[in-house]
């Protein structure tokens, strides 16, 4: 079967995500990175822009982590804090969340 000069066809692979250009491989290896590292620091590490860094760890862990069951959280008493940004007065130490 011969393809045309200006043909172009497209090719199902399963170990691909649905309109990405990664496999499922290398989005779990950004992610596990991402786990232990600084985006900024995988991203140079892997040579990728910090966005298209972000995006693979965030499109993977919407894959692979649970939905969300809102009553589950009902009891909630205490939120962790992951990172403190306290760039141009920002102070997000201060914020209080919880139901008692």
């Amino acid at each position: 079967m011969f393809i045309n000069k200006n043909e172009r066809r497209l090719e199902h692979c399963p170990f691909v995500y649905k309109g990405s250009y990664f496999t499922h491989r290398f989005c779990r290896l950004v992610s596990g990175l991402c786990r232990h590292m600084s985006i900024q620091s995988v991203s140079r590490h892997l040579k990728l822009r910090w966005e298209t860094t972000k995006n693979i760890d965030k499109a993977y862990l919407h894959q692979t982590l649970p939905a969300l069951e809102p009553e589950k959280l009902s009891g909630l008493k205490y939120i962790g804090v992951d990172e403190v940004a306290r760039a141009k007065g920002h102070d997000y130490m201060r914020c209080e969340t919880g139901v008692e």
